[in-house]
């Protein structure tokens, strides 16, 4: 009688404890494949997250395919559905699992995102623009005038991971269309600002060859109305 060779379960594209990476936005849909091959042909057991066991419900769901085979389907992901998911598939001969690392991204929003927000200052003030962000992952600033990238100068500068514009004091030169942009492998969006820079209001000074003349100025004014009873008549 010839021996029965066992082999133990072999799961496709399993790279010991390193776990396949798996990206998705939020809302949309997320799939885990499963497949395994061994002697006698293995069963895929269980499906875990973050070690523990998840069973089929309105959001998830465990769906069989071809022998030895199991998709993990998650409808409608959302940041809590992060992390690492465990696929477990054994015979007789033992046991094997592969990891999956889920990453839910989220694409950048702000605040006003599309609108334009007025700024009006004086000359040698300070202005600020925020563009506060959020995001998975962490978006990047990009800051542009009048649709040209924009270089940061000594009276210009940035904080808070490029969110916030400060003029330390502007110039009429800065007097423009701004625009930041938030972006990630998310995606991304923008906010316009319209910086208006007034100039100063200057005191008059003369010089000692210059003097005030006060002018007397005599207005004459004719005015006769008639009434019934008196007449009231101005010269």
């Amino acid at each position: 009688m010839a021996a029965v060779t066992k082999l133990p379960p072999s799961i496709s594209g399993a790279d010991g404890d390193l776990p396949e990476e798996v990206t998705v936005l939020v809302n949309k849909v997320a799939v885990m494949d499963c497949v395994a091959s061994g002697s006698p042909s293995p069963s895929i057991t269980c499906w875990l997250k973050n070690g523990k066991p998840i069973s089929s419900n309105t959001n998830i769901f465990i769906v069989p395919g071809e022998e030895s085979q199991l998709f993990l389907q998650l409808a409608r992901v959302q940041i809590t559905d992060t992390g690492v998911y465990t696929c477990v598939a054994s015979n007789r001969a033992g046991v094997d699992n592969k990891h999956y690392n889920l990453q839910v991204f989220v694409p950048p929003s702000l605040d006003n995102a599309g609108g334009t927000e007025d700024v009006t200052v004086v000359k040698g003030s300070s202005a600020s623009m925020k563009c506060l962000a959020d995001g998975t992952p962490v978006p990047t600033m990009s800051w542009f005038k009048n649709g040209h990238p924009l270089s940061l100068r000594a009276h210009l500068t940035s904080s808070n991971q490029g969110m916030v514009l400060h003029f330390v004091k502007a110039e009429i030169g800065d007097t423009g269309k701004y625009t930041c942009v938030a972006s990630s492998e998310a995606g991304d969006t923008s906010k316009h600002f319209s910086l208006k820079v007034l100039g100063k209001w200057q005191p008059l000074r003369l010089t000692k060859h210059e003097y005030l003349k006060t002018c007397e100025c005599v207005i004459r004014i004719d005015f006769y109305q008639h009434f019934t009873s008196t007449e009231i008549c101005y010269n």
